[in-house]
């Protein structure tokens, strides 16, 4: 059995599906996926059951704009906040809520079967979209699109955990975060988003900072997947990405940065997972950590293809700077090593320098400077 789904995601301003395909279970002639996956012409879809269809108000989606929600004809509708616990009273009383038993014997749906909430709105006074002033929980089947930012309320009081999420997908199934910037910043406890139990659960697209344990977590569950997400942890949080007794996690195509310990940990207990296309820099300041931790606790295969200018510039920037010109290097010099190495992946990074200046001013800013350089050592 495999499950698909189909999920949008922003790309230069346009709405396009997002073709995102991993192997999960061999079926001859083709591969299908565990994770999420869009399902394809030739794959025809389940509906629901009618029980599953009336309960789960499959397909229903609802846009709230700087606070307002908008109405199917375009109109202003009513005024539910731009604080967590205001969207999260929108959600419990919109949403019919979903039990296990409404999917458990269904193998294939699309995103007709999905619900859909979309934030948007522009930086108020704070500098922010919407404030977190309670972990804004989210059910299954279900799909958060963020189109601004998301920051810590002066009153926020998330006490759900040691290390308390703004956005929180605890215990469900089928359910995802994309785009928008989730800011955790000021509180050494707050995280910026957590996947818990359930399976089957993605986050991605989004920025991400934070000062605490973590910016994001993934703890316990099955098949759940972190990707193409920029993470800043301003030389305070200590890990970027963090699976802690978790199955079959996904960890691909992320910028992490500035997180003082470990930039993805495979913490106890975690099993079966991989990272790839991952890139790292500047990262672990007081080395403490690494740049991918694998928990002796842990079994299974882990396969960890970091992009390599991240382990080369740690070793690098352990030496000497040097100040000879690139011409009298020799062939074995670190420094001329690791400009070779940030050579031969210009072309991924030109990738991630567009992630960057989409994460924002703040972050962009940071960074912009630092691609193209020849030089080694320190990061100013």
């Amino acid at each position: 059995r495999a499950v698909h789904l189909v999920h949008r995601q922003e790309r230069g301003g346009s709405w396009s599906t997002r073709h995102i395909v991993r192997v999960g279970l061999i079926m001859k002639p083709v591969a299908l996926t565990l994770a999420f996956a869009v399902v394809t012409t030739g794959i025809a879809p389940h509906a629901l059951s009618a029980h599953a269809t009336a309960h789960a108000a499959h397909g229903m989606a609802i846009t709230v704009d700087s606070g307002y929600i908008v109405n199917t004809d375009g109109s202003v509708g009513d005024f539910v906040g731009t604080y967590t616990s205001g969207l999260q009273q929108l959600i419990d009383d919109s949403y019919p809520t979903i039990t296990t038993s409404d999917f458990s014997s269904i193998s294939i749906f699309n995103a007709t079967e999905l619900r859909y909430l979309t934030l948007k709105g522009d930086a108020s006074t704070d500098g922010h979209s919407y404030l977190s002033d309670v972990t804004l929980q989210l059910p299954s089947m279900f799909v958060l699109t963020l189109e601004g930012s998301m920051g810590v309320a002066p009153n926020a009081t998330l006490k759900s955990d040691v290390t308390p999420p703004m956005v929180a997908l605890d215990g469900v199934s089928y359910s995802a975060v994309l785009g928008g910037t989730y800011d955790a910043t000021g509180n050494t406890t707050y995280e910026a988003i957590r996947i818990k139990d359930g399976s089957h659960c993605k986050v991605e697209g989004v920025t991400g900072y934070g000062s605490g344990t973590n910016i994001i977590e993934v703890h316990n569950g099955n098949r759940h997947e972190i990707s193409h997400s920029t993470l800043d942890g301003g030389d305070a949080a200590f890990r970027c990405i963090w699976l802690l007794a978790t199955n079959h996690g996904l960890v691909h195509f992320n910028y992490a940065t500035r997180c003082v310990g470990h930039v993805i940990d495979f913490d106890a207990y975690t099993s079966n997972s991989a990272a790839w296309s991952n890139v790292a820099e500047y990262n672990n300041p007081t080395g403490v950590g690494e740049g991918i931790f694998v928990e002796v606790s842990g079994s299974g295969r882990r396969h960890a293809r970091w992009a390599q200018q991240a382990t080369a510039a740690r070793a690098c920037h352990a030496q000497p700077s040097t100040a000879l010109p690139r011409a009298a290097r020799p062939a074995g010099d670190c420094h001329e090593q690791l400009h070779l190495q940030q050579h031969g992946i210009e072309q991924r990074r030109q990738w991630y320098r567009t992630i960057l200046e989409r994460g924002g001013a703040r972050h962009g800013k940071h960074h912009r400077s630092q691609y193209g350089r020849e030089q080694c050592g320190p990061r100013p």
